[in-house]
């Protein structure tokens, strides 16, 4: 075992010498006999082609046995030694070929190991010829024993290792498996439906110009809008890792969203609305809906006009051409200058306004103001200032001057049922006009002067009684015909009796609608009697009233003449009284 291995030449070579020894030995061997055994010899003793002969059966391994020879114990080793080298010799090319393509079949070694999450699973070959030539083929099973040992079962590349085993690529590491990643889930979104960017920016029109008024500053909801949706976050999709173990996905994080005051929650948990009118604004991360808008300085270039589905209060005061409009009540701690405002609820100015024959107030309640001037003003209930000078007044319920001066002083005022101040009128004897109409907000194309509206009311009055006259006529003629042409006759004919049934029912739906046109015009007529009559409307004089004051009430008209103090004036059968009792007023 410790011999260096001899190459086939070698072999070869030392064949050859032991078959001269082998047969130098036989011919000494018979040239010691005797020519008397010289017969005897010829039978038993091998000669040249004997040996011939044994050689070649002794390379063909048969199993025939052989002819014994009397030889001695050197010459029968020397035998054994030929017989082992025949049989060696007889394919001296093909056991080294064996041998060293026994070697070439376990000279490659493989080393398989995985990522540390075990998703992959590679593959490193060791001892390997190198060079462009050299092959290094190895049979698929190889790597898949590898595989089973190793317990890898999930992702494997079949194709991609019936490429690798070619031996082409053994100088980098092969990804023989890959696991299925586990896909995260996504996180929940919220969806807002309001800008959680309010820029103070004006807007460019649609024409390109610009309006520097209205600046957005407020967004408005109404109660029940959705202010938010939350999408839910999902739960992901597992994954395999290469030994065929499930790999755990991870959710996806919940949308988090704060609500504060006005805000309600679905019962899901999903939306966010509204739970009243105003203002949604997203505060410190938390959604609110105000009701209240407050303006810390005053409405104008900085903050545009205001447009809020709620109330407002102004700290300050509205600048000349600035507007605010309400969805509930404004409340203006400074002055209003000639600006716009309007609200579903009631407008209360702490100083006053100026409106500079501009400025336009107008509420759904009421109005309540120090002092008004040369302003326009509708109260949808009762108007209430300290004094009022040379304003158009509405009110459907009652205009009430009262405070320190209590004045109404040159202008136009209207109510519906009482109109009250200290003093009305001026030492100036200016014109103005006091008016008390029932209804007159549900009056269409109603007209100011009084004279114009009472010529008006009379000649609709007119036409109201007329019209109805005629159509009352015609009422009882249908009755008539309707009675005539239901009578029956012995001889009418069928036909003559069908064609009277059908006149009846045609006259029938022209007395109806006859009936439906006098109830009409009748109710017209009332209102109109009852905005000519103004049963318990007054006006109501606490100190004086000066001339050139005309005081209208329903149909009823008259002018002062001359100063009055402390008059009550009602009217009464189309006239206007006046009485010194002075009613009490809330």
């Amino acid at each position: 075992m410790g011999r260096t291995p001899q190459t086939t030449e070698e072999k070869k070579n030392g064949f050859e010498q032991r078959v001269d020894k082998f047969y130098q030995k036989t011919v000494e061997l018979f040239s010691r006999e005797s020519d008397a055994e010289n017969v005897q010899e010829e039978e038993n003793a091998p000669d040249l082609d004997q040996i011939g002969y044994e050689e070649e059966r002794i390379g063909q391994e048969t199993d025939e046995p052989e002819e014994s020879l009397h030889l001695d114990d050197e010459m029968e080793s020397d035998l054994d030694e030929l017989d082992s080298l025949l049989k060696s010799d007889k394919e001296p090319s093909k056991m080294p070929e064996a041998e060293e393509n026994k070697e070439e079949e376990n000279h490659v070694t493989f080393t398989l190991f995985f990522s540390a999450d075990k998703m992959n699973a590679y593959i490193r070959a060791q001892d390997y010829k190198r060079g462009r030539d050299a092959d290094n083929s190895v049979p698929t099973d190889v790597i898949y024993q590898l595989l089973k040992g190793e317990n890898v079962t999930y992702g494997i590349d079949e194709a991609g290792i019936v490429e690798y085993c070619k031996g082409k690529a053994f100088y980098k590491d092969f990804q023989v498996a890959t696991g299925l990643r586990p896909v995260k889930g996504e996180d929940g979104r919220v969806e807002y439906f309001f800008s959680m960017n309010v820029k103070n920016a004006p807007v460019e029109k649609d024409d390109g110009t610009v309006d520097y008024k209205e600046l957005g500053l407020i967004q408005n909801v109404n109660a029940g809008d959705v202010l938010c949706r939350i999408t839910p976050p999902t739960d992901g999709v597992d994954g395999v890792d290469v030994l065929g173990r499930p790999v755990k996905a991870t959710p996806g994080k919940p949308a988090v969203v704060n609500s504060g005051k006005g805000v309600n929650v679905s019962e899901d948990g999903l939306e966010y609305v509204a739970a009243c009118n105003g203002l949604v604004e997203m505060s410190r991360g938390t959604i609110e809906v105000k009701e209240l808008y407050t303006i810390a300085g005053d409405v104008g270039p900085a903050t545009g006009n205001i447009r809020f589905n709620g109330s407002v209060k102004v700290m300050g005061s509205v600048l000349s051409d600035y507007a605010i409009f309400a969805n509930g009540d404004i409340i203006v701690n400074g002055y209003v200058e000639a600006s716009i405002l309007t609200a579903t609820g009631s407008i209360m100015i702490n100083n006053g306004i100026n409106g500079m024959k501009k400025g336009f107030l107008k509420a759904d309640g009421n109005v309540t103001v120090k002092f008004a001037e040369m302003a326009r003003i509708v109260a949808g209930e009762n108007f209430y200032c300290d004094y009022c000078i040379n304003c158009d007044v509405r009110a459907v319920d009652a205009i009430i001057a009262k405070g320190k001066r209590g004045s109404l002083l040159g202008g136009n005022y209207m109510a519906g049922k009482t109109i009250e101040a200290s003093v009305i009128g001026s030492d100036l004897n200016i014109p103005m006009d006091l008016q008390l109409i029932p209804d007159w907000q549900n009056i269409r194309n109603l007209k100011i002067r009084p004279e114009e509206r009472i010529k008006e009311n009379n000649q609709m009055m007119s036409q109201y009684e007329a019209k109805i006259s005629k159509l009352k006529s015609a009422y009882d003629a249908l009755d008539s015909e309707i009675t005539r042409a239901s009578r029956k006759n012995r001889l009418d004919t069928e036909e003559e009796i069908e064609a009277k049934k059908k006149k009846v029912l045609l006259l029938m739906q022209q007395k109806s609608d006859l009936r439906h046109e006098i109830s009409e015009l009748g109710e017209k007529r009332e209102k109109l009697n009852r905005m000519n009559q103004c049963e318990g409307c007054m006006v109501i004089v606490k100190k004086i009233i000066h001339t050139s004051v005309r005081v209208t009430i329903g149909s009823a008209t008259y002018r002062i003449n001359g100063h009055m103090d402390q008059q009550t004036f009602v009217e009464n059968s189309g006239m206007i009284e006046w009485h010194n009792v002075i009613p009490s007023s809330g």
